[in-house]
């Protein structure tokens, strides 16, 4: 007769079997065995700690660090594995891998943009702690993310906060940042429709300081010439690259003027042309007296001049250019 036995045979957790022949009294055992590696605590911890890792139960044991023992003190950092044996030689189980991961103490810091904010600056994401993983705080910061205009204006300290995975230590670092008062950059072009073939400088940005676009291309000055008649916007940036910063915008328009003055605009007179104090008008409405440089820069700007007598005598000597409007009618005339 054969009997069947199962029974847990090598004490590992999993049921074997044993067939018994009466007949030849022999005792075949089929061990349904598993290599795995077992810790006795966590195996993330700090520097200067320890876990001990076990193999399942076999006859030699070769570990991936050269132990020939059941069970190794695991101190170092890295993969650990075991090839277990039986008593024959015949037959090698090679464990699951086990990871040990080790924190080393490192010191907290934070490097941090120290630029200063204007109370109607956009939100930053705050970064830049070191290691990451940490959490940011103080007044204006939310989520990690700092606002000016809730912390409001001011010397603000805010703080990075690191706790370690392994809870080895706990470190912070912390920065001061500046909130200066609402910035409000704008643009009031001095002439906003220059006349073609004159060289036109950029002026009118505030606060002073800042970069002049025109159609999208960064310029102090362009010769209207090479544009063309036409409509153009100018940007001024101010601050750019930094957190207190701004932007403002306004249409330009380029006009031919010679066009304009082929109409009935014999009706004005400059005398005399060559200047020493003062020139004189003589004809229609005016509207707007403009005195400019040869290089296109407005020197002088008069609205609505209610005498026809214009006193020039604040100019330097030199050539230049004046232009009139009015009503509809512009022309222009060398000084």
């Amino acid at each position: 007769p054969v009997v069947v036995i199962t029974d847990d045979f090598n004490n590992d957790g999993n049921i074997d079997l044993g067939v018994a022949n009466a007949g030849t009294n022999n005792i075949s055992v089929i061990l349904n065995n598993q290599a795995f590696i077992t810790a006795d605590g966590p195996v993330f911890f700090c520097e200067g700690g320890s876990v001990t890792l076990t193999a399942t139960e076999g006859y030699s044991y070769e570990w991936s660090n050269g132990e020939t023992t059941q069970s190794v003190l695991a101190t170092e950092e890295g993969e650990y594995y075991c090839v277990i044996g039986n008593q024959a030689g015949t037959c090698d189980l090679l464990t699951t891998s086990i990871v040990v991961d080790i924190e080393q103490v490192v010191a907290v810091t934070w490097n941090f943009p120290i630029e200063p904010f204007c109370l109607n600056s956009d939100a930053y994401v705050l970064g830049g702690g070191q290691p990451t993983g940490g959490d940011y705080s103080g007044i204006g910061v939310t989520n990690g993310v700092f606002d000016p205009a809730t912390a409001g204006e001011g010397t603000h300290e805010l703080t990075y906060v690191y706790d370690s995975n392994a809870s080895c230590f706990e470190g912070t670092a912390t920065i001061q940042v500046e909130v200066l008062p609402a910035l409000n950059v704008s643009l009031d072009l001095v002439d906003d429709s220059p006349c073609l073939g004159v060289s036109y400088t950029f002026q009118g940005g505030a606060p002073l300081g800042g970069t002049y676009y025109f159609n999208g291309t960064q310029l102090d000055a362009i010769n209207t010439s090479e544009w063309g008649v036409g409509d153009y916007e100018v940007t001024y940036v101010y601050n750019e690259s930094q957190n207190c910063g701004g932007m403002a915008a306004q249409a330009l328009s380029i006009e031919s003027c010679v066009g304009v003055e082929e109409n009935d605009l014999n009706s004005f007179e400059v005398y005399p042309t060559q200047v020493a104090n003062e020139i004189n008008i003589r004809g229609g409405l005016v509207s707007e007296l403009r005195v400019m440089d040869m290089s296109g820069r407005l020197v002088k700007l008069i609205s609505n001049p209610q005498t026809s007598t214009i006193d020039l005598s604040e100019l330097s000597s030199g050539i230049y250019m004046l232009q009139i409007n009015g009503g509809y009618q512009v022309k222009i005339w060398k000084l």
